[in-house]
C-alpha cells in the first residue's frame, strides 16, 4: 500500500488530480501485476513501480496537452451519433449535374463558384484548368471564370465519366477573411471527396468554466469513427471554442481515458422512473415511449429537427452478439400496445464489456427521431444509452455427463 502523502506529492508534480493518478495507477496495475510478480518482486515493490509508470504516462499526456493548445475536458459523452459525409454526397450529386450539361453551362457553374474544372487537352496533353480567378487568387469574390493549362489533377479531383476530363467542388466562396479579419482558409480551396465528420455530445466541465453543461465535440477525419462509450465518465483532450459550447477534438491528442471517479460530478441519473434527471435537466426531452414522438418531432422546426436530442425508456427484448465484437440489442416500447415495430441498438466492440444485463432490462435511449416516409411511423436513431434497470443474465452451466449415465433434465 502507497502512502497518501507520496500520491498526493506526485500528483501534484505532475499536476493532475489525485484521483486521475489513483486511476491510472490501477489501470497499470491491473496489465502488469502478473509479469512482475514472476520477476519476484513484493508487492510494495510492484505497486511502487507502476505508479512510477502511471506517473510516467501522464506527464507524457501532460506534455503533449501542452504543445496541442488543448485542455482536458471532464465528463461524459452522452451522445455519439453516426458518422456524416456530407462532401461524399456533394460529389456524386455534382456528377450527375455535369454529366447533363454542355460545356459552357459547366463553365457558368464555374463562374459562380461552385466548381473548377480539369478538361482534357487533346492538343498539349494534361488539363485545360477552368477557375474562378477571384477565389483562385483571394480576392473578393466576383463571378468571372478564366483558363490555363495544368499537368496534374489535384488529389480532390473526380472524374465526370464522359470522357470530358475531372472536376472539383469549391468548399467556401463566401469571403476570404473571417468577420475578425484573420484569413478564411477554406475560401477557394477544393472540398475533398471525402470529409468525415462527427459531432457528439458531451456532459462536462472544462478547467475555465467548472459548470456542468452539454458540450458539442467535433471530430473529423479518420478520428470520427473512434466509437466513444456513452455514459462512462472520464477525460478528453480537446480544443475549446470561444463560446464554451464547441470543442474541436485534434488528432492524436484527443483520447478519452474513463475515470470512475468522475461520477461524482453528477448529483442524479441520467434519468428517472419519474422522467427528471440529468438529461432532462440539461435540455433532452423526456419521453414516456414512442407514442411520444411524432408529437415531439411536430413540435420542432426543420432546423431544430437535425440536431434535437430525446430520451426515453425502452425493453430489451433480445441481445444478438455480433461476429466481429459487440452486439445488436432489440430495444422495444414499454407500452405493449404500442403499433411502432421495437428498434436495434448497434453496441461496438469498444462498448461490449457494458452489455453485462439480460432481456427485460430497462435501457435509457438517447438520440434523434424521423417519420418513416414509407408507413409514416415514427423512428429513433439511438446514438447514446444507458442502462437504467438491469436484469443480470443467467449463466449456462455445461453438464458433463459419464459414458453410462444419462440425465432426465438439462438447460439453466
Amino acid at each position: 500500500m502507497i502512502e497518501s502523502n507520496i500520491i498526493e506529492r506526485v500528483a501534484k508534480n505532475i499536476g493532475c488530480p489525485v484521483e486521475q493518478l489513483l486511476a491510472k495507477h490501477a489501470t497499470v496495475l491491473s496489465t502488469n501485476q502478473a509479469n512482475l510478480e514472476a520477476t519476484g518482486l513484493g508487492q510494495d515493490d510492484i505497486d511502487m513501480k507502476c505508479l512510477r509508470m502511471a506517473a510516467a504516462e501522464l506527464r507524457v499526456v501532460s506534455a503533449r496537452l501542452a504543445k496541442s493548445g488543448c485542455e482536458a475536458i471532464e465528463g461524459m459523452f452522452i451522445s455519439v451519433p453516426r458518422v456524416k459525409d456530407f462532401a461524399k454526397g456533394q460529389y456524386e450529386r455534382m456528377k450527375t449535374n455535369l454529366m447533363g450539361l454542355d460545356e459552357d453551362a459547366r463553365t457558368g457553374l464555374v463562374a459562380q463558384g461552385a466548381i473548377a474544372l480539369f478538361l482534357n487537352d487533346d492538343v498539349k496533353g494534361g488539363f485545360r484548368y477552368v477557375y474562378n480567378p477571384t477565389l483562385e487568387h483571394k480576392q473578393v469574390f466576383s463571378a468571372e471564370s478564366d483558363e490555363k493549362h495544368a499537368e496534374e489533377l489535384p488529389k480532390a479531383a473526380m472524374d465526370i465519366n464522359d470522357g470530358t476530363g475531372h472536376f472539383v467542388i469549391i468548399a467556401d466562396k463566401s469571403s476570404p477573411t473571417w468577420p475578425n479579419g484573420g484569413a478564411n482558409f477554406r475560401y477557394g480551396r477544393y472540398k475533398q471527396q471525402s470529409e468525415p465528420m462527427r459531432d457528439c455530445v458531451f456532459l462536462g466541465r472544462n478547467k475555465d468554466n467548472q459548470t456542468i453543461r452539454p458540450i458539442k465535440v467535433r471530430f473529423n477525419g479518420e478520428d470520427s469513427y473512434i466509437d466513444h462509450p456513452t455514459f462512462v465518465t472520464g477525460t478528453i483532450p480537446a480544443k475549446m471554442g470561444r463560446d464554451g459550447k464547441t470543442a474541436y477534438a485534434k488528432k492524436g491528442v484527443s483520447v478519452f481515458s474513463p475515470d470512475e471517479s468522475l461520477v461524482s460530478l453528477y448529483e442524479a441519473p441520467p434519468l428517472d422512473s419519474d422522467g427528471k434527471g440529468l438529461l432532462p435537466e440539461h435540455g433532452i426531452i423526456p419521453l414516456s415511449g414512442f407514442g411520444d414522438l411524432e408529437g415531439w418531432l411536430t413540435s420542432l422546426s426543420d432546423k431544430e429537427r437535425w440536431d434535437a436530442l430525446c430520451t426515453l425508456p425502452l425493453e430489451v427484448a433480445h441481445i444478438d452478439p455480433r461476429e466481429k465484437g459487440g452486439f445488436i440489442i432489440t430495444l422495444a416500447d414499454l407500452d405493449i400496445t404500442s403499433p411502432i415495430p421495437p428498434i436495434d441498438l448497434w453496441v461496438s466492440k469498444a462498448e461490449e464489456d457494458k452489455v453485462d444485463f439480460s432481456v427485460g432490462s430497462i435501457v435509457v435511449a438517447v438520440g434523434g427521431g424521423w417519420i418513416d416516409k414509407n408507413d409514416g411511423m415514427p423512428r429513433m436513431s439511438v446514438s447514446g444509452w444507458w442502462v437504467m434497470d438491469a436484469i443480470e443474465g443467467v449463466a449456462q452451466e455445461e453438464v458433463l455427463l459419464d459414458d453410462d449415465s444419462s440425465a432426465e433434465e438439462s438447460g439453466w
